[in-house]
């Protein structure tokens, strides 16, 4: 049931006054304002409400077949809204277009940093504008920090991006923007308010660091080669441990491993 005020107050519950309620057949886990539009993600379903007051309200079904695990994982991020769903993040005009099926899941590249998280109700999230980047934190109270993991999705032309991020466990957070600066701040279980992307550690613990390049086929990645010497050029600003490794058949499980 989503219950709401009379117009321009937030305490006048009367219905005299233009309250009321609205009821929706599944469980509400968050509410998102997004283009004259307010957006009601269930467990099981999404909901779109538009209209002004009470008498032309308009509930309508955007999925009946997806829901949101997570209200804290709700963001408006590159133009559109992304949520945590039970196969991932996911964005509400893919889930809308496509139907429901899985190619709405922008997190099907990464999709097995979501395997075994059943306890997601401590997630947190947030976005840096002036990165184009959402931050999803697989927050838990039973998890030391340096064992938090989580999510970075940056968005470049059109195509979503992804790392891996560790040492962070929100509470709670929150991002704005002063004097054309972002600001980005984070609550945390030990009571204390944090700021991201300021200073060069977590806390006092040294950051840790890891780039992957894009893999090279050298051509055609079907066909076997043979290599005699590998050279490789980079110009690294602090010290960095580099490794060359070799994956074939793109680390599928079943194939055989030299």
């Amino acid at each position: 049931e989503l219950i709401f005020t009379a117009p321009f107050t937030d305490t006048d519950f009367s219905v005299a006054n233009g309250s009321g309620t609205l009821r929706v057949d599944s469980n509400i886990t968050g509410l998102f304002p997004f283009r004259d539009q307010l957006f009601i993600f269930c467990e099981e379903r999404i909901f779109r409400l538009t209209g002004n007051t009470l008498a032309d309200f308009i509930v309508q079904p955007v999925t009946r077949e997806i829901g949101c695990v997570n209200g804290f994982t709700i963001q408006e991020f590159g133009g559109d809204i992304v949520f945590l769903g039970p196969d991932g993040l996911r964005t509400v005009a893919g889930t809308e277009r496509i139907g429901d099926v899985e190619l709405g899941t922008i997190s099907r590249p990464v999709q097995r940093r979501f395997q075994g998280l059943t306890d997601v109700d401590e997630f947190d999230s947030v976005i840096l504008p002036d990165k184009t980047q959402y931050r999803l934190f697989f927050s838990n109270a039973n998890v030391t920090r340096g064992n938090t993991t989580g999510i970075i999705s940056a968005r470049r032309n059109d195509a979503y991006e992804f790392a891996d991020i560790r040492g962070i466990r929100p509470s709670c957070t929150d991002f704005i923007v002063a004097a054309g600066e972002s600001i980005v701040l984070h609550g945390e279980y030990d009571g204390y308010v944090y700021r991201q992307e300021s200073g060069n550690d977590f806390d006092g613990n040294n950051i840790t660091g890891k780039y992957r390049s894009p893999d090279l086929s050298m051509g055609d990645a079907g066909i076997r080669k043979n290599f005699q010497r590998v050279i490789i050029n980079y110009a690294p600003e602090a010290a960095v441990n580099a490794d060359l490794f070799v994956r074939y058949d793109y680390e599928s499980p079943e194939a055989a491993r030299p």
